[in-house]
């Protein structure tokens, strides 16, 4: 019988990567069974009548203790729970080189960004280039005319996102910082051969699909074996399951892709996915709770908020497993090591994929 995984997510705004209520996105999973997940949850089973939903219960202070103790369950450990979280506005970062500077690297230089780690090192000089913007509005126009425009299906409105990027982009680089224009001058190189991507298409920004294809590695990883996917009901991944489907194909050749210590096996060990109601599923509430309480501590501290809870929260053995991958800023990515790993000869994730796709829809046909 295959392994069960669980999975649950909190702060999912799809596309949104500007939501200022939820700047976080958690991705959670664990392979407890049903008498595994009661015990830990056994502090909060007699006072939570019916669903166990985090957001609900640390609303008082009276459930605090308990969420401290489920957190501090022994058996809570890196081979059972797997956690990946992002911070969104460093994701429309690197949306913004993924589909307006990678294209002119690829197509007029034929170079490829993700070797040397060029791409994920450009995202984060831009994160933190926009710090040195002074004009607040007019960094925020840049990034919502460009979230806008790839959101947009009507083509009027996407002409006129468009226009207000442009017009964003032209207004910083006119900023003395040369810093700023220099970075910021990559950006209109795209512009400038007409590389825009398709816009309007369905979740083109959001990046969900790629927390949870690092998650399923990873729990491929750790079982060796084929597992079975229980997900939280998600319109995300309700929208990728063909696509989800194709990635665990098993006519797909099994193939290491990526570069440096950002590698992915193909294909997926997934044997099956069902998408769950969290109200008749303990231990999707178990992942929720996990989800939601990282997901709580990352936004208050993103917000510099400080309170004795998220202390408490910090302290557990759950907040210090090192199980967790982060989307962040921040990255040690100047190091010779770091551009070493970067470059060394690797099969490019997206290359890959579009081939294999390619054959897999032939041989559906």
């Amino acid at each position: 019988m295959n392994t069960k995984i669980y999975f649950d997510e909190a702060g999912n705004s799809g596309d949104n990567l500007l939501d200022k209520e939820q700047p976080i996105y958690v991705l959670a999973s664990h392979n407890f069974n049903e008498e595994e997940t009661r015990l830990i949850l056994a502090p909060l089973l007699p006072l939570n009548n019916g669903e166990i939903h985090f957001y609900k219960l640390c609303k008082s202070k009276k459930y605090h203790k308990s969420i401290i103790d489920v957190l501090n369950n022994e058996m809570l450990d890196c081979s059972r729970i797997v956690m990946t979280a992002a911070d969104k506005r460093f994701a429309l970062w690197c949306n913004i080189v993924d589909k307006l500077v990678e294209p002119f690297y690829a197509k007029v230089l034929n170079e490829d960004m993700n070797k040397g780690g060029r791409k994920l090192q450009l995202a984060n000089i831009l994160y933190w280039m926009q710090t040195k913007i002074e004009d607040k509005e007019l960094i925020e126009d840049f990034l919502q005319s460009f979230q806008n425009y790839y959101r947009e299906k009507d083509l009027k409105k996407q002409e006129d996102y468009k226009n207000d990027f442009l017009v964003a982009l032209g207004r910083i680089e006119m900023i003395k910082d040369e810093d700023v224009r220099e970075f910021f001058g990559y950006i209109s190189m795209c512009n400038a051969f007409d590389l825009w991507d398709t816009p309007g298409q369905k979740y083109s920004l959001d990046f969900s699909i790629s927390e949870f294809n690092y998650s399923c590695n990873q729990w491929g990883e750790i079982l060796q074996e084929k597992f079975n996917v229980y997900h939280d009901n998600s319109k995300q991944i309700e929208h990728w399951k063909e696509y989800i489907k194709f990635m665990a194909d098993e006519r797909i050749p099994e193939t290491v892709v990526g570069y440096g210590d950002r590698k992915h096996i193909y294909p997926l060990k997934i044997d099956r996915l069902e998408l769950v109601d969290s109200k008749t599923s303990i231990e999707i509430q178990l992942a929720d709770l996990f989800a939601s309480s990282l997901s709580y501590y990352l936004r208050k501290t993103y917000n510099g908020i400080n309170e004795p809870f998220l202390k408490k929260l910090a302290e557990t053995r759950f907040f210090n497993l090192k199980c967790f991958m982060q989307i962040g800023a921040g990255l040690n990515l100047n190091s010779e090591k770091f551009a070493k790993e970067m470059q060394n000869g690797g099969v490019d994730g997206v290359d890959f994929i579009v081939e294999q796709e390619q054959k897999y829809l032939k041989s559906n046909m």
